[in-house]
């Protein structure tokens, strides 16, 4: 059996990766945005409070809402 501490280390680590792959989806449709003269981004889904936070330390908006039961936020610039 694994102890608490390795298991909250692999979550840790679980949800680093998740935060990596949705920066990377978020990175790439506000370039895309971007270069069609867009301000902002909408996205399916939820996005956890670290990334919040790092987006808005890099200057950006972030909206959160739910619509029909399906939650999205948006990223604006």
């Amino acid at each position: 059996m694994i102890t608490a501490k390795e298991a909250r280390a692999i979550s840790e680590q679980m949800n680093d990766q998740a935060d990596e792959r949705i920066m990377f989806e978020i990175e790439r449709n506000i370039k895309v945005a971007c270069e069609e003269g867009r301000t902002q981004i909408s996205c399916d889904g939820t996005i956890s409070c670290r990334l919040m936070q790092k987006l808005s330390d890099l200057g950006y908006v972030v909206n959160t809402g739910n619509q029909y039961q399906e939650s999205y936020f948006t990223v604006e610039w």
